[in-house]
Protein backbone atom coordinates (compact mmCIF):
# COMPACT_ATOMS: atom_id res chain seq x y z
CA UNK A 1 0.00 0.00 0.00
CA UNK A 2 1.87 3.54 -1.05
CA UNK A 3 0.39 6.55 0.44
CA UNK A 4 1.83 9.64 -1.63
CA UNK A 5 1.34 13.31 0.46
CA UNK A 6 2.35 16.47 -1.33
CA UNK A 7 3.61 19.02 0.45
CA UNK A 8 4.25 17.88 3.83
CA UNK A 9 2.97 19.61 6.59
CA UNK A 10 2.34 19.07 10.56
CA UNK A 11 -1.45 17.95 9.58
CA UNK A 12 -0.84 15.30 6.68
CA UNK A 13 1.47 14.14 9.39
CA UNK A 14 -1.28 13.49 11.72
CA UNK A 15 -3.20 12.33 8.94
CA UNK A 16 -0.54 9.52 7.88
CA UNK A 17 -0.73 7.87 11.58
CA UNK A 18 -4.08 8.32 12.10
CA UNK A 19 -4.25 5.97 8.74
CA UNK A 20 -1.43 3.92 9.99
CA UNK A 21 -3.20 3.68 13.52
CA UNK A 22 -6.82 3.00 11.92
CA UNK A 23 -5.43 0.07 9.29
CA UNK A 24 -3.62 -1.69 12.18
CA UNK A 25 -0.09 -1.46 11.06
CA UNK A 26 0.81 0.31 14.45
CA UNK A 27 -0.29 -2.62 16.36
CA UNK A 28 0.59 -5.72 14.32
CA UNK A 29 4.49 -4.19 14.28
CA UNK A 30 3.88 -3.79 18.33
CA UNK A 31 2.84 -7.22 18.38
CA UNK A 32 4.83 -9.21 15.86
CA UNK A 33 7.59 -11.69 17.55
CA UNK A 34 10.75 -10.52 17.22
CA UNK A 35 13.34 -12.20 14.82
CA UNK A 36 16.16 -14.70 16.42
CA UNK A 37 16.98 -16.36 13.24
CA UNK A 38 19.48 -14.19 11.81
CA UNK A 39 22.89 -14.54 11.44
CA UNK A 40 25.78 -12.95 13.59
CA UNK A 41 29.50 -12.27 12.86
CA UNK A 42 32.15 -12.02 15.64
CA UNK A 43 34.97 -10.06 14.70
CA UNK A 44 38.35 -9.04 15.92
CA UNK A 45 40.36 -6.13 14.25
CA UNK A 46 43.79 -5.96 15.26
CA UNK A 47 46.18 -3.02 15.12
CA UNK A 48 49.56 -5.18 13.44
CA UNK A 49 52.00 -2.41 14.72
CA UNK A 50 50.85 -2.21 18.32
CA UNK A 51 48.81 -5.53 18.90
CA UNK A 52 45.80 -3.83 20.28
CA UNK A 53 42.73 -5.50 19.56
CA UNK A 54 38.79 -4.85 19.37
CA UNK A 55 36.02 -7.62 19.29
CA UNK A 56 32.68 -6.77 17.83
CA UNK A 57 29.89 -8.54 16.57
CA UNK A 58 27.36 -7.46 13.40
CA UNK A 59 24.89 -8.92 11.50
CA UNK A 60 25.96 -11.05 8.68
CA UNK A 61 24.53 -9.89 5.01
CA UNK A 62 23.50 -13.47 3.92
CA UNK A 63 26.67 -15.75 4.06
CA UNK A 64 29.00 -12.66 2.73
CA UNK A 65 30.58 -12.87 6.67
CA UNK A 66 33.98 -11.19 5.74
CA UNK A 67 32.09 -8.85 3.45
CA UNK A 68 30.07 -7.78 6.76
CA UNK A 69 32.86 -7.22 8.86
CA UNK A 70 34.07 -5.39 6.50
CA UNK A 71 31.40 -3.04 5.94
CA UNK A 72 31.61 -2.33 9.83
CA UNK A 73 35.28 -2.34 9.70
CA UNK A 74 34.53 0.71 7.02
CA UNK A 75 31.78 2.02 9.62
CA UNK A 76 33.73 2.25 12.40
CA UNK A 77 37.19 3.48 10.58
CA UNK A 78 34.02 6.44 9.57
CA UNK A 79 32.25 7.26 12.81
CA UNK A 80 35.94 7.65 14.24
CA UNK A 81 36.71 10.38 11.68
CA UNK A 82 33.68 11.93 11.85
CA UNK A 83 32.45 11.87 15.87
CA UNK A 84 34.47 13.15 18.39
CA UNK A 85 33.82 10.08 20.52
CA UNK A 86 36.47 9.10 23.53
CA UNK A 87 35.75 5.35 22.92
CA UNK A 88 39.10 3.45 23.46
CA UNK A 89 39.24 1.95 19.82
CA UNK A 90 37.49 5.63 18.52
CA UNK A 91 40.60 7.13 20.00
CA UNK A 92 42.97 4.57 18.72
CA UNK A 93 41.94 4.25 14.89
CA UNK A 94 42.47 8.29 14.79
CA UNK A 95 45.81 8.27 16.52
CA UNK A 96 46.88 5.32 14.70
CA UNK A 97 45.39 6.14 11.36
CA UNK A 98 48.65 5.16 9.85
CA UNK A 99 49.05 1.42 11.19
CA UNK A 100 48.03 -1.49 9.68
CA UNK A 101 44.80 -2.87 10.71
CA UNK A 102 43.84 -5.89 10.43
CA UNK A 103 39.73 -7.73 10.95
CA UNK A 104 38.89 -11.45 10.97
CA UNK A 105 35.70 -13.43 11.43
CA UNK A 106 35.86 -15.13 15.10
CA UNK A 107 32.31 -16.73 14.64
CA UNK A 108 29.38 -17.05 13.33
CA UNK A 109 26.28 -17.47 15.51
CA UNK A 110 22.60 -17.65 14.95
CA UNK A 111 20.57 -15.06 17.21
CA UNK A 112 21.09 -11.50 18.55
CA UNK A 113 21.41 -12.76 22.54
CA UNK A 114 23.26 -15.37 21.58
CA UNK A 115 25.74 -13.85 19.43
CA UNK A 116 26.22 -10.88 22.50
CA UNK A 117 26.45 -13.61 25.07
CA UNK A 118 29.34 -15.17 22.88
CA UNK A 119 31.06 -11.59 21.98
CA UNK A 120 31.19 -11.11 25.97
CA UNK A 121 32.77 -14.98 26.42
CA UNK A 122 35.13 -13.78 23.55
CA UNK A 123 36.15 -10.26 24.99
CA UNK A 124 36.93 -12.21 28.21
CA UNK A 125 39.18 -15.02 26.62
CA UNK A 126 40.82 -12.82 24.72
CA UNK A 127 41.14 -9.76 26.81
CA UNK A 128 41.23 -7.08 24.04
CA UNK A 129 42.52 -3.46 24.54
CA UNK A 130 40.29 -1.34 22.44
CA UNK A 131 37.08 -3.11 24.09
CA UNK A 132 34.98 0.23 26.17
CA UNK A 133 32.83 -0.60 28.70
Amino acid sequence: MILCLSQPSKSNTFAVIDFYQDSGIIDYMKSRKLRSDRNHVLYRVTCVDTGDSYIGVTVAKGHAFVRSVKVRWQKHVSRAKCENKAWAFCEALRTLAECEWRYEVLDVVRGRKPAHQSERALIDLFEPTLNTF
